[in-house]
């Protein structure tokens, strides 16, 4: 079974280059950024989820972040008390995998900055296992980490069950690859011309279909990790180690279509959905009772699996790295918690 997504180099380098704007706020979680970000106070991570990349997943929040008056007021450069980071990662790897990655990541980070987690989806779970290891490794951070999980499939998910499922991840995965290809393409055309780009990504096709072809009509680990009945969840019941662990969960309804989708993904969800048939709420993705089965439950009400940070749970989430990012810089009374804002 393949731990390999041949999308994922080209998806993250497209979409980087795409929101280049945005990447210099949100940078990339790797060696560098860790070692500029040793001496800052708080740290968010985002944590994207399955088939996916940060500015994919989070692009509503990120948004909103950089619209915030307060958070634009601070620098998030080398030496800033506040950094934003994003953990690219390829999410046919299996979910330990990743997490003990960004374990080893976050472990070099200081010890006393405030950290925070956002996984969604299928990256709620390498955020939880992530926290996991970190706690059990450097104790003394449980009071200083804060995780939050939104649409994560804590108790599986049957979505990964249908065979149209399957057929649906590869049409998306070869309709990445063209949008993707394009995009890139465009770019190693303004610095490198326009022949040197496509023979790079006739090397890429190349690649690509040799891959394809080796591929039998089974899940990668990774995504295997998150279905009903995955093996994963036998050593993961139990109750996060984190204190403040927050977990999102909602009821969509397609039919109705209150947030509304693209023609597309509704009409592919609708042909999933019609293979799995389910009686528990859900995002159309994740149920609710899985969403919500760990940590400190939330509904949010009529939201689909994407869409998440477009309902007035984005705006809380801004208020509330506001808050800390003040708290961080004035140490003036007590650590803001995000209990309040959830009441509200």
């Amino acid at each position: 079974m393949r731990d390999h997504d041949p999308i994922f180099p080209l998806r993250r380098l497209a979409r980087t280059a795409q929101c280049s704007a945005m990447a210099d706020l949100f940078a990339e979680l790797d060696d560098t950024s860790v070692a500029s970000a040793q001496y800052a106070s708080l740290v968010v991570i985002f944590v994207h989820g399955g088939l996916s990349c940060c500015f994919d997943s989070f692009a509503d929040l990120f948004t909103c972040i950089q619209r915030s008056a307060t958070l634009a007021s601070v620098n998030h450069g080398a030496g800033s008390p506040v950094r934003f980071l994003r953990f690219e990662h390829d999410t046919y790897q299996p979910i330990r995998s990743n997490a003990e990655q960004l374990c080893c990541l976050l472990s070099r980070l200081g010890a006393n900055a405030e950290l925070v987690l956002l996984g969604h989806s299928r990256g709620g779970l390498v955020a939880r296992l992530a926290s996991d290891l970190l706690l059990d490794r450097e104790p003394r951070r449980d009071d200083r980490l804060e995780v939050f999980t939104f649409g994560a499939p804590h108790g599986g998910t049957a979505f990964f069950d249908s065979n149209v499922t399957f057929v649906v991840e590869r049409a998306l995965q070869w309709q990445g690859a063209i949008t993707h290809g394009l995009v890139f393409s465009r770019a190693r055309m303004r610095h490198r011309g326009w022949l040197p780009a496509l023979a790079a990504q006739y090397r890429f096709w190349r690649r690509a279909r040799a891959q394809e072809r080796k591929r039998s009509m089974r899940w990668p680990a990774g995504i295997e990790d998150v279905r009903m009945r995955a093996r994963y969840f036998d050593d993961h019941r139990e109750a996060p180690r984190c204190r403040r662990f927050w977990t999102f969960g909602s009821e969509y309804d397609v039919a109705r279509n209150s947030q509304a989708l693209p023609w597309l993904p509704r009409t592919m969800l609708r042909l999933v959905q019609a293979t799995v048939p389910s009686n528990a709420p859900g995002d159309l993705v994740v149920a609710l009772d899985s969403a919500t089965a760990i940590g400190r439950p939330q509904a949010v009400p009529d939201v689909w699996h994407c869409g998440y940070f477009r309902s007035a749970l984005g705006a809380k989430l801004v208020h509330h790295v506001e808050a800390l990012s003040t708290y961080v810089c004035e140490r003036i009374g007590p650590r803001p918690t995000f209990d309040q804002l959830a009441a509200g």
